[in-house]
């Protein structure tokens, strides 16, 4: 279980601070009348909004260093003041008296009330989020994310890692559940984010058990990179949560060559001459593998039997002279040497598997096949693929 963690939550927050400043600059040219604040107050005095950006403009003078902030602020505050005067609300005025502000706690007093005032203005909820995960206010955090990324969802890319951060930590999984479950304009893009974050993945798996994540894709690599890790058993109570609970509008495969979570389900090598797919009437799978091609060709992984196993094929692959050089191995899942290996026989072929070694939880069977250069192609079918146990009541 991840555990609250201060240093890291205060590296983030020293970055989104750092961010916070940078967005308050950034904004400073968006409209025509920022451009030249003073000609606009010169023009008219009470224009809140130039008085407004005027103070920006002192402000992102002044800041060459994070450090400076304050001092900056403090310099830019009485312009500040004038444009609340004239537009009580102006929110970057808020943003300036509160990085001003050396009390704490006033500070974090004005920059909620101001943020509670306007949930548009990037900068002030900047601050606010800021302020939040310094706090640890998890459900805080996640709520100012929230409204920064529905109201500015082209700065995703900046407050995704925040929000991944919060994600870390176990005890936000069910602020993250609550709020994930409904549609969000950027949940698709957090969601594919954090699937790629190593280490988001375990907490990412709890939270799919909870509420789905309307994608196949996600949910796939989701289980890869939680094999990848070697957490097999997570990977496994996913999978099974999935295939139970399949994903609104999923079209899993309906037969004996599922293939859709890989590599729980069958894992099918695609390539050019190297190729297996499910036949057209999905009952049996089609193999090629041209000559001087070679390598695995199917894997799935299982929990591993309690005892001895059987596994049983049927197949039609030729050339015959050449399944010498078609094999059945048996690996415990992330080693890469088999404690079965077995050629492949005309027919019907029946290997006998010892019992899995101590400590193996997992096993991936595979079946490895190559044409040699210079030999002919292999081609055919594979019609079943079946293992039970000594009670042969269990199959795949």
């Amino acid at each position: 279980m991840t555990t609250y963690n201060p240093r890291r939550f205060a590296i983030a927050s020293g970055l989104l601070a750092g961010l916070a400043i940078l967005l308050l600059l950034q904004s400073i040219s968006s409209i025509n009348f920022k451009r030249e604040p003073e000609l606009s107050i010169s023009l008219l005095p009470m224009n809140g909004l130039a008085r407004e950006q005027f103070a920006f403009t002192e402000f992102a003078a002044k800041v060459t260093d994070p450090k400076e902030t304050q001092a900056a602020a403090e310099y830019a505050s009485g312009q500040a003041r004038r444009a609340l005067r004239s537009k009580p609300l102006a929110p970057k005025s808020h943003a300036i008296l509160a990085m001003a502000e050396p009390d704490s706690s006033v500070r974090s007093e004005i920059i909620s009330l101001a943020a509670s005032l306007n949930r548009r203005d990037l900068a002030l909820q900047g601050l606010w989020l800021n302020e939040k995960l310094s706090e640890g206010n998890f459900p805080a955090t996640i709520e100012a994310l929230d409204q920064i990324l529905r109201v500015h969802p082209q700065h995703s890319e900046q407050f995704f890692p925040v929000l991944a951060e919060a994600l870390e930590d176990q005890r936000t999984i069910p602020e993250f559940a609550q709020l994930l479950q409904g549609p969000l304009p950027w949940k698709t893009g957090f969601l594919r984010y954090a699937v790629r974050q190593r280490q988001l993945q375990p907490n990412l798996a709890l939270l799919r058990m909870q509420i789905g994540f309307e994608g196949e894709p996600i949910d796939r690599s989701l289980i890869a990179g939680l094999v990848r890790q070697g957490l097999y058993s997570e990977a496994h109570g996913l999978y099974a949560h999935i295939i139970e609970n399949p994903p609104v509008g999923s079209e899993l495969t309906i037969g004996p060559w599922r293939s859709a979570y890989p590599p729980f389900d069958w894992y099918f090598v695609n390539d050019a001459g190297f190729r297996v797919q499910p036949s057209l009437n999905g009952e049996t799978l089609d193999i090629a593998v041209r000559s001087g091609r070679g390598g695995v060709i199917i894997e799935k992984f299982i929990p591993a039997p309690t005892g001895a196993a059987q596994v049983r094929i049927k197949h039609r692959i030729a050339p015959l002279q050449q399944l010498r050089d078609v094999r059945l191995q048996a690996n415990c899942a992330g080693s890469g040497t088999p404690y079965f290996d077995g050629r492949f026989k005309p027919g019907e072929v029946v290997f006998d598997l010892p019992q899995a070694p101590q400590g193996c939880d997992f096993v991936s069977l595979v079946i490895y096949a190559r044409a040699w250069t210079g030999q002919s192609s292999l081609s055919g079918t594979i019609e079943s693929f079946e293992m039970v146990e000594p009670n042969f009541n269990k199959e795949t």
